[in-house]
């Protein structure tokens, strides 16, 4: 399933479903093993722009591993539960992706703590919903943290960083704060010409819109980003939308 997983990641769907199809779920005995086989599943679909059955896949896997994983797998169903609240961003259903990226905040901090990097795709992820939904209170608290999180693991000077930046000064801007988004929006900018170039061969992360924060760990989740960059989204990776 690593091989399929590659193979998502390139937008080769037709050699990750061929790889896939060489291990079939009967064939399948460990947990870890099983729930990524789902995961690919439900990516593959994602990919292919199908979200129904993505989601089905993924609430498959999330019942599957909280019936038969244990404690060690709590990072497993805080990405499959953000995944599931990435598409309901994707299909701008709000309300419903809060609820789920809720509860991915919660299992991602019981798997690894307050204050690891992988709680920051989370927290950006339900910063986007709950400013959707104008809750501006709610979405500054949430992309604080992860900006804060951001600074203490990544550093100052990191693509993340200059992301979490821009999606903070449009909350701002949202919310009326024009002012304070400006003087953020310069933070970001000024940021992001101290950031060292990306190094040969493409090994740095593209942060072109906010959508990065949709990213995570399952297999396939970055051709989902690159899925997403091809059509109008709720929410982008690097500077959002100003709004009018």
């Amino acid at each position: 399933m690593n091989l399929a997983s590659l193979y998502i990641e390139w937008g080769r769907y037709d050699l990750a479903e061929r790889q896939r199809m060489a291990a079939p779920m009967s064939m399948l005995t460990e947990t870890s093993d099983i729930s990524q086989a789902l995961g690919v599943m439900a990516s593959l679909a994602a990919g292919r722009g199908d979200l129904t059955r993505a989601q089905v896949a993924y609430e498959e896997n999330l019942a599957f591993l909280r019936r038969n994983g244990g404690p060690e797998c709590e990072l497993q169903v805080s990405t499959t539960l953000n995944n599931i609240g990435s598409l309901d961003l994707r299909r701008e259903r709000w309300e419903s992706a809060e609820g789920w990226l809720q509860m991915a905040v919660k299992s991602q901090r019981a798997a690894s703590g307050d204050s690891h990097p992988n709680l920051t795709k989370v927290l950006g992820n339900l910063a986007v919903a709950q400013m959707k939904q104008r809750k501006w209170r709610e979405a500054e608290a949430s992309v604080q943290e992860g900006l804060t999180i951001s600074r203490a693991s990544l550093g100052q000077f990191h693509p993340l960083t200059a992301a979490y930046l821009d999606l903070y000064a449009t909350i701002l801007e949202s919310a009326g704060r024009k002012k304070e988004a400006r003087e953020v929006r310069r933070e970001a900018e000024s940021l992001r010409r101290q950031i060292p170039p990306p190094l040969p061969g493409g090994l740095t992360v593209d942060l072109s819109t906010l959508r990065s924060f949709t990213k995570s760990s399952d297999p396939g989740n970055s051709a989902n980003a690159r899925k997403q960059t091809k059509q109008p989204m709720p929410a982008s990776i690097s500077a959002p939308r100003r709004p009018n």
